[in-house]
């Protein structure tokens, strides 16, 4: 078994701290192969099976590996001629351009790699995931979607492919994966402003929208007595329950004047 021999042979203990669950089972890595189109961006190819599988269908694969023994093992196992190695942490370095992104990322980082991505311009992502992250990013109007959830479907519209077993990981994580679709498409201009609201609302999601507002002016930097006096659309209803235009009405309506407590929270 080949994921066996590169262990023994370059004396490597997954880290499970960066999230090194290295994923085996070959239909997997197949359906996700199957994506590949133009330039690909890896994050995360730690011992190259995905690498290995996206070089056979891409024209070009840039593979971001933080692991230096990692790179190590993908310089000197492979022979690729279509695949750049990056050395590099892919929250700091500045991104290349690709057409679509295809990885089984650090789950450690999957919020922040997921909106580091969504700042980009690409065609398709597809991407491995926890489960229950994944269930998060396509809630939409349910007492589980969160600000994750929100934000990402603001930018993107995302798709579960299918669940993963987490027996096809080695080493076993505690919980399932599953493959997301994440086709970028940005519904509607977010700011500063938006943010702040989203993290307001969403913090205190089973509140009505009244409530939840009036429980965050710290986060919001809205007046809490516009907030009793003035009307706001949608106030009885259960954050969790707004839909995507709901929450695009409401956020365009607290950027009234009445509402700030400073012209500098409207994050304009």
């Amino acid at each position: 078994m080949r994921l066996a021999y590169l262990l023994k042979k370059y004396n490597i203990r997954p880290r499970k701290s960066w999230s090194q669950y290295f994923l085996m089972s070959q239909p997997v890595i197949q359906i996700m192969a199957s994506f590949a189109r133009g330039v690909v961006l890896e994050i995360g190819p730690g011992l190259g099976f995905i690498t290995a599988a996206l070089a056979k269908k891409a024209d070009k694969v840039i593979a971001i590996e933080k692991d230096k023994k990692m790179v190590r093992i993908l310089q000197k196992e492979y022979i690729f001629d279509n695949v750049d190695i990056i050395q590099g942490d892919i929250l700091e370095l500045d991104l290349p351009v690709f057409d679509r992104v295809i990885s089984n990322i650090p789950y450690h980082l999957s919020s922040p790699i997921t909106f580091r991505l969504l700042e980009h311009s690409f065609e398709l992502g597809v991407l491995s995931y926890q489960k229950e992250f994944a269930q998060r990013m396509v809630e939409v109007s349910s007492p589980k979607v969160s600000r994750l959830s929100l934000m990402v479907q603001v930018k993107a519209d995302c798709s579960i492919i299918q669940y993963v077993s987490k027996k096809s990981f080695y080493p076993q994580p505690k919980t399932d994966g599953a493959l997301v679709t994440v086709n970028p498409h940005q519904k509607f201009p977010t700011d500063t402003f938006f943010d702040q609201v989203i993290t307001g609302l969403y913090s205190h999601k089973r509140k009505t929208v009244k409530n939840a507002l009036l429980s965050s002016v710290d986060l919001t930097g809205l007046s809490k007595d516009s907030l009793r006096s003035t009307h706001i659309p949608y106030s009885e209803k259960r954050v969790w329950s707004l839909t995507l235009q709901e929450v695009r009405t409401l956020v365009d309506a607290l950027r009234g004047e009445e509402f700030l407590c400073s012209p500098a929270n409207t994050g304009q």
